[in-house]
């Protein structure tokens, strides 16, 4: 279907708007799928739907769980192009993947992104610190493990953009089409446990980092402009860190673009000054980044930053 020359509209129940061309071009695409696959439809039907929507049933990813067709089905086929919608509202792809680094929505074309439903990822429930993340390649989808999963146990992937605790609570509860969803994963209840009054003063110190990341630093600037900018870079994801609680064994997804902002000034730094010092700066700031992601780096890497620390350090006379 040509999501721009189609003029099919239908209803997004998230935004209680007509949906932008690409998602409305599934809807039809759907129903002419279900009138010629019948049997897909309990699928479909049974999916989240909103608020106050019967739970998706539970499936055995091992087993097929798609019927063969069939014929006294098709026969008495009913078409609930509602419920299609709501299905398409709440659980569509985009054509684009949704890493764990990703902390910002695409600013591609919505008129023009790819949109498909994939039944069984679907089923995949959410976490805020997910196990595994999806890529789609062309109309075929891969769900790809990022951490060890031992056997039965769930995977989960991300609905939304990584950010502070307010972010992804807001965008989970437009998500989901409701007010007050509280997500329990490991990262929501860690941040709870940090406090509120610590979850404020990191959100206004991240907001006020990232509305800045852009217009400070350039290669035309000077080195006094990008060391002062780097301290006060430095400065406050210090005064964030210490929000942090001590024994708190879940990483801080929502620092990593802040480290690597600091990262590009001490570049840039590196090469206005034509001085290597920056880069033994840059990689500390790196591996900082890293391990915000729940990454463990090779110890070979922290001997040569510990090498680099002796040679940065000026001999006594």
């Amino acid at each position: 279907v040509d999501a721009m020359m189609d003029p099919v509209q239908s209803q997004n129940f998230i935004t209680e708007c007509y949906d932008d061309p690409a998602r409305s071009a599934l809807v039809p695409t759907l129903i002419y799928r279900l009138l010629d696959q019948p049997e897909l439809s309990p699928f479909v039907y049974g999916l989240y739907a909103g608020p106050g929507s019967v739970p998706p049933p539970s499936y055995n990813f091992g087993t097929n769980v798609i019927h063969h067709h069939d014929h006294d089905m098709a026969a008495h086929q009913y078409i609930d192009v509602e419920s299609i919608e709501r299905a398409a509202s709440f659980n569509v792809f985009s054509s684009e993947s949704m890493p764990l680094a990703s902390f910002v929505v695409s600013g591609r074309d919505k008129m023009i992104t790819p949109t498909a439903l994939f039944a069984q990822s679907s089923l995949i429930n959410h976490s805020c610190w997910p196990n595994a993340f999806w890529q789609c390649f062309g109309d075929f989808q891969i769900v790809r493990a990022n951490a060890t999963i031992s056997a039965n146990s769930e995977v989960f992937i991300s609905y939304v953009p990584n950010g502070d605790f307010s972010e992804r609570k807001a965008a989970l509860n437009t998500f989901l089409g409701q007010s007050g969803f509280t997500c329990e994963c490991g990262v929501c209840q860690a941040d709870r446990a940090d406090g509120r009054d610590k979850l404020q003063i990191r959100a206004t110190m991240r907001k006020e980092l990232m509305s800045k990341k852009d217009i400070n630093v350039s290669y035309r600037s000077s080195a006094k402009t990008i060391r002062d900018y780097i301290l006060y870079c430095e400065e406050r994801l210090e005064r964030m860190l210490r929000t942090v609680r001590p024994d708190r064994t879940v990483p801080c997804a929502e620092f990593f673009p802040l480290f690597l902002i600091l990262t590009h000034a001490q570049g840039v730094l590196a090469v206005v000054t034509k001085d290597t010092t920056p880069y033994h700066a840059l990689l500390r700031t790196s591996i900082q980044a890293l391990e915000c992601l729940g990454a463990t780096v090779s110890s070979m890497y922290h001997d040569a930053d510990k090498s680099n620390k002796k040679k940065d350090t000026p001999a006594k006379e």
